[in-house]
C-alpha cells in the first residue's frame, strides 16, 4: 500500500520537477533518438565539464517513453514508475534480509524520498 501511495507521489510531483539544462538537453536527445533522428555514440555530459559519460545506453532507456509522445512529462512519469519498480526491490530486500518491520521501514523512507 506504501509503494502506491509513492507512486502517487511521485507522478504527481512530475508536474512540479526541475526541466531545465540538463534535463532538457537528455530530452531533445533522447526524443531524436526516439525518431531515428540520431543515434548518441556517448553519454551525456558530465554537468560543468567537457567530458561525456561512456556509453549512450541512457538516452536508449529514456527513448522509451518518448517514443510515444513528445512530452517531456511522459519521460518523467517513466522514471517514477522505474523508482517505484527500484523501491518495490528494496522493500522486497529489506524483508527478506531482516524481515517485515524492516520492510515498512524501508518503505515508510522510500515514500518521503519522491526523488531519490
Amino acid at each position: 500500500m506504501l509503494l502506491v501511495v509513492a507512486a502517487a507521489f511521485r507522478i504527481w510531483a512530475t508536474e512540479h520537477a526541475r526541466f531545465t539544462g540538463d534535463e532538457s538537453d537528455h530530452y531533445a536527445k533522447s526524443r531524436r533518438l526516439a525518431l531515428f533522428e540520431h543515434i548518441p555514440a556517448f553519454g551525456p555530459s558530465i554537468t560543468g565539464s567537457e567530458a561525456d559519460l561512456p556509453g549512450p545506453l541512457y538516452y536508449y532507456f529514456i527513448a522509451l517513453p518518448q517514443a510515444l509522445g513528445a512530452t517531456p512529462r511522459l519521460g518523467s512519469i517513466f522514471v517514477a514508475l522505474c523508482h517505484i519498480v527500484a523501491g518495490w526491490l528494496l522493500v522486497d530486500l529489506a524483508r527478506r534480509s531482516r524481515g517485515d518491520r524492516a520492510a515498512c521501514v524501508s518503505a515508510l523512507l522510500f515514500v518521503c524520498a519522491p526523488w531519490d
